[in-house]
């Protein structure tokens, strides 16, 4: 496996880890946030794989466009989380304050969205 693909694909998953670990400590605004830098983080794992440079985007359909390989069933999950990039982090974004926005159920949903796409990522970087 290139240096790219693991590296990218390394930080995904320590990033899906930091979400659970906030979200575990009721900071659900940052478990949102990291659960949407875990996915991201994985698409660009799987454009290096690929040979493709990642685009500076922080949208995910983005991301996923780029990627001819992507999968459709991925791609509610990657409209779920692109929102919280800003909205998790920013009230001008979030029209209030993000922590006291952010609920168990939303950041759950954000950090089971990300599980799926790491999944699919590491199915198909590792069958290869």
């Amino acid at each position: 496996m290139r240096r790219e693909v693991r590296d990218w694909f390394e930080q995904a998953k320590h990033d899906l880890e930091t979400a659970r670990l906030l979200y575990k400590n009721k900071v659900y605004d940052s478990a949102a946030f990291y659960s949407f830098q875990s996915a991201e983080k994985a698409l660009k794992a799987l454009s290096y794989f690929f040979g493709y440079i990642p685009m500076k985007t922080h949208n995910l359909l983005e991301l996923a466009n780029m990627i001819k390989e992507t999968d459709i069933s991925i791609i509610d999950e990657l409209k779920t989380l692109t929102p919280h990039y800003t909205v998790s982090r920013y009230p001008d974004a979030a029209n209030g304050i993000p922590f006291e926005i952010y609920t168990d159920a939303i950041s759950k949903d954000c950090i089971s969205c990300a599980e799926k796409v790491l999944k699919w990522v590491e199915k198909i970087i590792l069958k290869k």
